[in-house]
């Protein structure tokens, strides 16, 4: 995640609060299910690669090659074990 947002990790044990955690958490999550450009170029370049490498010709998809990530499963998960595991990612005890 600290990569991802630009910070260190560091930087989000001061910076961070549970809130914005879980915000960054949601949006993580429904990032898994979109692609981005890159990933629809990379898509094209393995579409045409494979076209001409197939002997029977046969014709292939963008769609083919773009990578679908399984969503994680829901956990139900209380408030205040929630509160704990994520104290405990950043070393704090409770």
């Amino acid at each position: 995640m600290a990569a991802r947002i630009g910070k260190t990790v560091s930087e989000l044990e001061r910076e961070l609060d549970y809130t914005e955690l879980l915000e960054w958490n949601e949006f993580f999550e429904h990032e898994i299910g979109t692609f981005e450009k890159s990933d629809y170029y990379l898509a094209q370049i393995a579409c045409v690669i494979a076209q001409a490498n197939s002997t029977k010709r046969k014709q292939f998809k963008i769609n083919d090659f773009l990578i679908k990530f399984d969503r994680p499963k829901a956990v139900k998960i209380e408030p205040a074990e929630l509160a704990k595991r994520v104290c405990s990612w950043f070393g704090i005890t409770t």
